[in-house]
């Protein structure tokens, strides 16, 4: 199937990436296997202790003799599985699925985000005909639960003071820039009781998602904001008593879908309320999600439930918590400025925990953020963690890197690319704040449906960036 598309170098690593399990915290076996593709090749190459792996290529042709460039992707990828799908991709690696226009993956996340990029770097460095500077292969690891490699990563060992990131997702843009984040984590105490009642199961289902930093602004749905709308409904009407609820797949992802499990009185019945409710939502985002369902069914509870006190905290933290775009720019018209998603969210025997994900090109925004989450656990009685986040990376107005690759893609495709900053973290803004003196930008082909089951890559868009890419290195 392969061996139809093109660059043929390219996919083939990429299908070669897709062999391995590698979720985030999980690159063990694909890390290991690029130190054995280094060694092969006789390229120098280490892996630190976190298991980030770097690997150098000499210089090749008129620029052997150039400063060195470092070329950066990350290893992991999200974990999302189609409820049906019936998909482990802790066990093993996507399926993926071609019709020559697109790559996707059977029933889960592709892994393009950000394979595609690992599987440029391992195309590069696999060719000994290639003209281009000394390389610097820099792969990190858990980039999408907070950047960790990129932050452990020792940078005084790299050369480079220069830097392509591989982990852009749209053909022809230059990013230049990227909000800074971090994670939060709110936890709240439950407290379980045996009392009798109804049960029922609410799932929605049939959102679109999406990135919580490239789509956060695009109008969609969470399914963690519809569940909160409709507990807090259904609530008012009667006691309710929550027993099970979990929603989302990543932190950084918006939530898709979601169950609650909860008891009402026998006499109650709340179909015609949720169909209410269904019909508003549909409603409100028929543009952005036409396929949006809420389903209710009856459900046989087995074992205690969250009394009152803790099923109110579960529902004011998806009321509210933050979701959504909290400003935009004043300075970059169209771009977000600062923006929470609550990705993730687990019941448990012993605690409520809701995961978020924070965004902002403002780190006094950013603070803002976490502290209203902390108030408002604080105020449930529980308690808010951060992890320690990434910096913003800001815009260079003097990048002759920048300048380099807009003149290449302009020479090839008699257009010029788009420079944009993105409300997504980029890795680039750790390395830049590391490397003070580092020129940075970030590309990549067009990927549609990141951090989700639906998401897709286009195969033109490969082969023109890869072209694109063997130019600026030939510039260089």
């Amino acid at each position: 199937m392969w061996k139809q598309l093109e660059p043929k170098a390219v996919f083939r690593w990429f299908a070669w990436v897709s062999r391995f399990p590698h979720g985030s915290g999980h690159t063990e076996q694909l890390a290991e296997a690029c130190l054995a593709f280094a060694r092969e090749r006789k390229l120098a190459c280490r892996r630190d202790a976190i298991g980030n792996v770097v690997i150098c290529k000499p210089g090749r042709g008129s620029s052997q003799s150039a400063a060195p460039l470092i070329l950066q992707a990350h290893l992991d990828m999200v974990l999302a599985a189609a409820p049906e799908s019936g998909r482990d991709l802790l066990a093993e690696g996507p399926r993926l699925q071609t019709d020559g226009e697109w790559v996707w993956a059977e029933g889960t996340t592709l892994g393009a985000d950000d394979g595609i990029g690992v599987a440029v770097c391992l195309a590069l460095l696999d060719d000994p005909t290639l003209e281009h500077p000394p390389l610097e292969i820099v792969l990190t690891v858990d980039e999408e639960t907070g950047m960790k490699g990129a932050l452990a990563l020792d940078c005084a060992g790299l050369q480079g003071r220069r830097m392509i990131n591989l982990d852009a997702e749209q053909e022809g843009i230059i990013y230049v820039g990227c909000a800074g984040g971090n994670k939060v984590s709110c936890v709240l105490p439950v407290r379980r009781i045996f009392t009798s009642g109804r049960g029922w199961e609410l799932r929605i289902s049939g959102l679109r998602g999406g990135h919580s930093g490239m789509d956060i602004h695009r109008g969609r749905a969470s399914a963690a904001r519809l569940m909160g709308r409709t507990l807090f409904r259904l609530s008012r009407e009667t006691a309710l008593y929550a027993a099970e609820a979990e929603l989302g797949q990543a932190d950084n992802a918006i939530a898709a879908e979601g169950t609650v499990r909860f008891l009402l009185p026998e006499q109650a019945d709340p179909t015609a309320e949720v169909q209410k409710l269904e019909a508003c939502f549909r409603s409100e985002y028929a543009a952005a999600d036409p396929e949006l369902r809420q389903v209710l069914e009856p459900w046989r509870p087995d074992g205690p439930v969250l009394d009152r006190d803790s099923t109110n905290r579960l529902i004011t933290l998806l009321v509210c918590g933050v979701q959504g775009v909290e400003e935009m720019s004043q300075a970059v018209p169209g771009l977000p400025q600062t923006s929470g998603n609550l990705g993730l969210l687990r019941v448990t025997d012993r605690e409520i925990r809701g995961e978020f994900c924070i965004r902002s090109t403002f780190d006094s925004q950013k603070i803002m953020l976490n502290e209203r989450l902390a108030c408002l656990a604080a105020a449930l009685g529980g308690r808010a963690a951060y992890s320690e986040g990434c910096p913003a990376w800001e815009y260079r107005a003097e990048s002759p890197l920048r300048v380099c690759c807009e003149k290449a893609y302009e020479a090839l495709y008699e257009k010029k690319p788009i420079s944009r900053m993105i409300h997504a973290g980029a890795e680039c803004g750790v390395f830049a704040a590391a490397i003070p003196e580092l020129d940075c930008i970030s590309i990549g082909p067009e990927i549609r449906g990141a951090h989700t089951p639906a998401e897709r890559m286009r195969v033109e868009s490969v082969r023109r960036t890869w072209i694109w890419l063997l130019e600026i290195l030939r510039r260089l």
